[in-house]
């Protein structure tokens, strides 16, 4: 979006001419191409657990975050399942959890080691407390934003 505003404001539309109007329509034609791919990629993260924003979110930043926990999205996907599984379970069974977000995040914290080792991945705790982090952020902005 923000090259798209910058393509915008370097353009003076009124002193182009075709051939300069035809370039920027293919311009603008790529742009929206990866728009739409970048969106089809999103979608198919977010059905991967099962709707879910917070994880789709938390995944994307996990394999980013340098060292990441595993570079196989696989690999995060598995472990990601099931941190949102004992989470969800969790949070269902005591939803005032989230009230206190340190506890909470030692809990996610907790969820997620487990989850590493039953997936076989190597993990500091630098990455499981960054991690962690995130999603009980996620959980609390998400609670914020339903009351």
């Amino acid at each position: 979006m923000e090259e798209l505003r910058s393509r915008f404001k370097k353009l003076n539309i009124e002193e182009m001419g075709s051939a300069d109007i035809a370039k920027s329509i293919e311009e603008l034609d790529c742009m929206r191409a990866r728009v739409d791919e970048l969106n089809r990629e999103n979608a198919a993260l977010v059905k991967k657990y099962d709707g879910d924003e917070k994880y789709a979110r938390a995944h994307k930043r996990a394999m980013r975050t340098p060292p990441p926990l595993t570079t196989s999205p696989s690999k995060m996907s598995a472990i990601l399942k099931r941190v949102k599984g004992k989470v969800d379970g969790m949070v269902l069974s005591n939803s005032g959890i989230i009230g206190n977000k340190s506890y909470f995040q030692r809990g996610i914290s907790r969820i997620l080691a487990e989850s590493c080792k039953a997936g076989s991945v190597k993990c500091d705790a630098a990455q499981i407390t960054g991690l962690a982090s995130y999603i009980a952020s996620e959980y609390v902005d998400e609670r914020g934003k339903a009351a």
